[in-house]
């Protein structure tokens, strides 16, 4: 048989294979019609979709209880696009609460060329209804922020967003769907960087929307244009990650709730931010299921200090590895903002954010006990 044809499993494999291909071969003209105009199914080129993103996109929406999916190369190429499929020159968002410094920098910089403008705010319910306009058309926040780690208070949130016609977008990526769906609450769209949490491994970058159906196809529209669609091999790691989600996210947060613990009592930390300890009473009604695996604190001293006191906990920009890992968000994720925004935004330079691993508790205490004693 040439390798052009199509080659049949016999009995089907447990595993779904990959997918690694470009383009898909048609037997016609009128075959190929029929899958273009969506009467027959089958894919015709991977930028469009492939069985593995098919898979995992779907898999996706079952999670969060979404009526449907897309998945992205990174997070950022979906909060991109899902700014771009609800917004248009002249409109407005209201974002709320510290932000990634990604998300931020594309609301200030990028979005408001094309005459999208960003006020961010608080919390605090009073300071986001005077930031509403006219012309708001979208409220965006983070479930669990990065990061300070302060968690969302959904309920009222979105039934503002509703009494105002706004489209209440959320950034799921700390508390994943195992922990908080947050469409359960009222939002009406959920944003992940799948890289984190839902990959869990380090080895594959990813994004992923998920909402009511309307809503994605018009976030396809954008994706298709963008070319920004997930890779086979990539959605294939993530599909094989959430088999195990639920498992993972256990771990992190219970070890992260003893680490918090751990760094409240010490007293060479100033502050600890995690929402179990930081926001007990929203914790146990969205979270009641554990409080993720992030922990952010600021130490009495210079942090690079406590960094290389390390032993086993390694500098790394990113998080939700199931090895316990370390970022300075002055100098990664909130890098290109300003010195005034950080202020404002309550990240000093002493902040360290702790991804807690799925490691013993305890190498994980001792380790930041020796970079804790190098102050």
């Amino acid at each position: 048989m040439s390798d052009r044809q199509t080659w049949p499993f016999y009995n089907p494999p447990l595993v779904p294979p990959i997918v690694q291909t470009s383009v898909f071969q048609f037997a016609s003209i009128a075959q190929l019609q029929a899958v273009a105009d969506g009467e027959t199914p089958g894919h015709i080129y991977t930028r469009w979709g492939n069985p593995n993103t098919d898979l995992v996109q779907n898999a996706l929406a079952d999670l969060e209880g979404a009526q449907q999916g897309w998945v992205f190369g990174t997070g950022m190429a979906a909060i991109t696009a899902a700014m771009l499929s609800l917004c248009r020159p002249g409109d407005h968002i209201v974002a709320v609460g510290t932000l990634y410094g990604g998300t931020h920098m594309l609301f200030k910089e990028q979005l408001s060329q094309f005459g999208v403008e960003t006020t961010f705010v608080t919390q605090d319910i009073t300071a986001i209804q005077s930031a509403l306009q006219p012309n708001t058309k979208v409220l965006f926040g983070e479930t669990i922020s990065n990061p300070k780690m302060e968690l969302l208070d959904l309920e009222p949130l979105a039934r503002l967003a509703n009494e105002n016609d706004l489209f209440f977008l959320v950034d799921n990526t700390f508390a994943s769907p195992t922990l908080c769906r947050p469409l359960e609450w009222g939002v009406h769209g959920v944003m992940h960087s799948t890289t984190k949490y839902l990959n869990g491994h380090g080895d594959a970058m990813g994004g992923a929307l998920v909402g009511e159906a309307a809503w994605i196809e018009n976030v396809r529209a954008w994706a298709l244009q963008l070319g920004a669609l997930l890779d086979p091999f990539a959605a294939w790691l993530l599909q094989r990650s959430l088999q195990t989600l639920p498992l993972r996210m256990a771990a992190h947060s219970s070890n992260a709730l003893r680490v918090a613990d751990f760094l409240e009592a010490h007293p060479k930390v100033q502050t600890v931010y995690y929402p179990a300890l930081t926001q007990p009473q929203l914790a146990a009604k969205y979270l009641p299921d554990g409080s993720s695996g992030m922990i952010s604190f600021v130490v009495k001293g210079d942090p690079d200090s406590v960094v290389q006191g390390f032993r086993q906990i390694v500098l790394a920009p990113s998080l939700a590895d199931t090895a316990t890992t370390v970022s300075h968000p002055v100098s990664t994720s909130h890098r290109a903002l300003t010195e005034t925004e950080r202020q404002q935004q309550g990240v000093p330079y002493e902040m360290i954010r702790l991804s807690v691993g799925i490691e013993p508790v305890e190498t994980i205490t001792a380790d930041l006990a020796a970079g804790l004693d190098c102050l």
